[in-house]
């Protein structure tokens, strides 16, 4: 099994001082003067309420600010994580929804980011929390949450298609308390997602028939297969 990683970028974190100066605020992506992206820059400030993690804090050239009303709507901090092929990066976050809390997601196309929508169909079945994503040796991602059912957490996973996120497959059993999984992609392109419970960590191993392409029309949703595999212990990381 691979070692787990998450490719996330080296994130530049700032917290604005308290001054006279209003508290600013920012998500961009950064691009050098031939246009090629750099990284993804995170300024957060104190706000009234909570911290502000989304926003623009100013600058023009070469920032190119995501989500920018995201405060005003309670979105949190975003989980990034780099394409390996061309670093150009995905991000996922949580917003909340109606009664319950779903995520939400944009990527740097390498020109601009895409618009803010939700993974899959936004649901009130629970509050979604701690995204975590992997990219197979073709640079797809792989996406793992946790959903608050009731008090009990299940995890989910979802592969991302062409433009879209595939629709999204329960992993952990129902009815047992699982939480803050990790998702990594095995050299056989099996997928590995370990989590938390409260008789200790588990995995599962997520085997797809793939087809030959998938797109947004084409998915594996369907020829799949779950199976346990060992007690993860102390490899958790």
């Amino acid at each position: 099994m691979n070692t787990r990683r998450n490719c996330l970028v080296a994130v530049a974190v700032a917290v604005a001082a308290a001054t006279l100066l209003p508290a600013r605020a920012e998500v961009s992506a950064v691009v050098d003067g031939f246009g090629t992206y750099v990284e993804t820059v995170v300024i957060t400030g104190p706000g009234p309420r909570n911290l502000r993690v989304w926003g623009y804090s100013g600058r023009k050239l070469g920032y190119y600010p995501l989500n920018m009303t995201g405060d005003s709507t309670g979105d949190r901090y975003p989980l990034i994580a780099e394409n390996p092929l061309d670093r150009n990066p995905y991000l996922v976050w949580t917003r909340p929804v109606g009664g319950d809390v779903d995520l939400m997601w944009s990527r740097w196309t390498g020109t601009a980011w895409t618009g803010v929508a939700p993974v899959g169909v936004a649901t009130t079945a629970g509050d979604d929390q701690n995204p975590n994503v992997a990219f197979d040796g073709d640079a797809r991602p792989y996406l793992v949450w946790w959903r608050n059912e009731g008090g009990v957490g299940r995890v989910y996973l979802s592969i991302f298609l062409q433009s879209i996120w595939m629709a999204e497959i329960p992993v952990s059993d129902e009815g047992v308390d699982a939480r803050n999984p990790r998702v990594s992609i095995n050299d056989d392109k099996t997928i590995a997602v370990d989590f938390q419970t409260p008789s200790g960590f588990q995995s599962r191993t997520v085997s797809f028939d793939w087809p030959v392409s998938i797109n947004d029309d084409i998915t594996p949703m369907g020829r799949y297969t779950i199976s346990v595999s060992a007690n993860v212990g102390n490899r958790r990381r």
